[in-house]
């Protein structure tokens, strides 16, 4: 789960854990909203698209 709106733009990331339990993952640089992810053979998560605050989010690599 990445990003999303509510009270602010979000910037947090959570992941599944082999227990099937919700864990935190690791922040992102910019809160954002209305993106789409995909994950990458490397395991590497690539977030584009969206908005924030700021208007048009960059493209951003995360390791979950």
């Amino acid at each position: 789960i990445v990003g999303g709106a509510g009270a602010s733009y979000l910037a947090t990331t959570e992941k599944r854990t082999l227990a099937g339990t919700i864990a935190a993952g690791p922040s992102l640089a910019q809160g954002r909203y209305l993106h789409t992810t995909t994950t990458l053979n490397s395991g590497r998560v690539l977030v584009i698209g969206g908005g924030n605050q700021f208007g048009n989010a960059g493209p951003e690599l995360y390791m979950p």
